[in-house]
């Protein structure tokens, strides 16, 4: 029985010792991952890039286009969106695309943004995606997507890109060797009537 004493006093001993220690550490351990100043939490630096300003955006905007692209699409446009867009500042159903090319556009709400070529091929493919202020009544944009594949939309583009300030045309394709219409693209010498 002396032993069975022993046996139990050492228990109690380990218990009244013991479990203070181990509740100590559980508390202590909580306390370092919930403070803030504690180990658990660590602050990374930010690495999210400051969001570009309108004036910077604006600066980057390259006003060059291919002219074989832009008459093709000035073809698409005369097909498609002549009767809406002019190119000649004229309003008539839609905005004019004279001088859009990277110019200010204001948002439905207020937002601000450069009408780049990813705003065009939004507004191009996604009409209603980005409303421009004083157009969220006219609802007779149809979105294109489905409708117009990328290289109609480039080739859209190209033209409206012919059609902003300033206007720096790419060189002629036989001073930089790159003179083969792609895919779909009329060649220049046939629509001249060459043969």
């Amino acid at each position: 029985m002396k032993r069975r004493g022993a046996v139990n006093a050492g228990l109690i001993v380990a218990l009244v010792v013991g479990l203070p220690l181990v509740l100590m550490g559980v508390g202590i351990a909580w306390l370092l991952m919930t403070s803030s100043d504690g180990p658990a939490e660590r602050v990374l630096p930010d690495t999210t890039p400051a969001p570009e300003s309108l004036e910077d955006r604006a600066q980057r905007i390259d006003y060059s286009y291919n002219r074989v692209k832009a008459g093709a699409g000035e073809q698409l446009w005369f097909r498609m969106c002549f009767a809406c867009h002019s190119d000649d500042g004229t309003v008539v159903e839609g905005p004019s695309f004279l001088h859009l090319y990277g110019s200010e556009v204001v948002l439905v709400g207020g937002t601000r943004v450069i009408a780049d070529e990813e705003y065009l091929r939004r507004a191009i493919l996604d009409p209603y995606d980005q409303v421009r202020r004083g157009w969220e009544n006219v609802r007779t944009m149809p979105p294109n997507r489905g409708v117009l594949n990328d290289q109609q939309v480039e080739q859209l583009i190209e033209f409206i890109k012919s059609l902003a300030e300033p206007n720096m045309p790419e060189p002629p394709a036989d001073e930089t060797g790159e003179g083969e219409p792609g895919e779909g693209e009329p060649d220049p010498a046939e629509s001249a009537g060459g043969g």
